[in-house]
């Protein structure tokens, strides 16, 4: 065949392939979480690449035990202090400041759609909504037993674990309470992107399904003191021992079997989940590791155009009239 014509064949023939082969890269996207595990008795915050591993980051002069943990959305990590009754900010190139002075320590903190922060007292029996630069915007409940943490469900509402009733609450617009759930001895909460509510309790881990009646998912962990979802709905559970655990999710259905994800991390009652950058080599081994043939034909196409117009330059360069 004219190498002309092959060329001309071989180039669109390339351009397709490697188009087909972008469409159909793994629908995993091009982030990986970073899971942080803070230290209640001790000045540790840890940090985890929940893909390509972990490492360790201590804020020892700033951390005075985690009693709570969230992130904004914007990279930013926000700490509930036991021991300094503040809520600190750490921002993602290391900063640090004063989020909020508080006159009890607070607990399992969470963000609202509106970008307000609302915090659990446990000791007193509150919960406050503090706006976005740290100062007072309302207090939304008192007189309850012990609220460890709170969530906020997919329309806005506010839930809370409570540890001493063993009640989870819901919390309307106009400050209103029911109790969602009683007899749980729940000690945490959490909502996937599905809109089921996961809860930390006594008897294990329970959920409740939209519109259905609670079931009890895993009786793994008894009181696990904080549940939480990575973007691939994968399920962390942390009780207080040191070790997290993983139920990962499978095809669209989470295993009811935990593995252990990480060991040794002190007093972890809390933990929190924020997107972080996938390394693109990651990325590329993700999937190539899936599309091998694709990728395979892809570069065999190029390899071939390239030959093809070399085969064309040099004859060209052949056939020039010499000077």
């Amino acid at each position: 065949m004219n190498p002309r014509r092959a060329f001309i064949l071989i180039e669109p023939l390339t351009v397709i392939a490697l188009t087909v082969a972008v469409l159909l890269l793994p629908p995993a996207p091009a982030r990986a979480d970073l899971l942080f595990v803070g230290d209640d008795w001790g000045t540790n915050l840890y940090e985890f690449d929940t893909v390509g591993g972990w490492s360790k980051a201590v804020f020892c002069g700033e951390i005075h035990g985690v009693n709570g943990l969230t992130t904004d959305g914007k990279g930013n990590i926000y700490e509930s202090d036991f021991g300094s009754r503040t809520i600190q900010k750490f921002t993602p190139d290391g900063q640090h400041t004063v989020f909020a002075e508080l006159d009890s320590s607070g607990g399992g903190l969470a963000f609202d759609h509106d970008g307000n922060l609302d915090v659990p007292y446990q000791w007193v029996g509150r919960i406050d909504k503090l706006n976005a630069d740290g100062s007072l915007n309302s207090v939304i409940a008192t007189n309850l037993g012990a609220p460890v943490q709170v969530a906020f469900d997919r329309s806005g509402q506010l839930f809370a674990a409570d540890q001493k009733t063993g009640a989870v609450y819901r919390f309307d617009d106009d400050g209103g309470r029911t109790t969602f759930a009683a007899g749980l001895r729940a000690n945490s909460l959490t909502f996937d992107r599905h809109g089921n509510l996961f809860v930390g309790g006594g008897d294990g881990i329970y959920k409740f399904a939209p519109g259905a009646a609670r079931s009890l998912f895993s009786q793994k962990f008894r009181g696990a003191s904080c549940l939480v979802f990575d973007s691939r709905g994968n399920l962390f559970v942390t009780a207080g021992r040191g070790d997290v655990y993983e139920f990962k999710n499978q095809g669209g259905t989470l295993a009811t079997e935990p593995v252990r994800f990480a060991r040794g991390l002190g007093h972890n009652y809390f933990i929190t989940v924020m997107p972080g950058s996938m390394p693109l080599t990651t990325l590329l081994v993700k999937s190539f590791k899936a599309f091998r043939f694709l990728w395979a034909s892809g570069l065999l196409l190029l390899l071939t155009a390239a030959i093809g117009v070399g085969i064309v330059l040099v004859r060209k360069r052949r056939r020039a009239p010499s000077a």
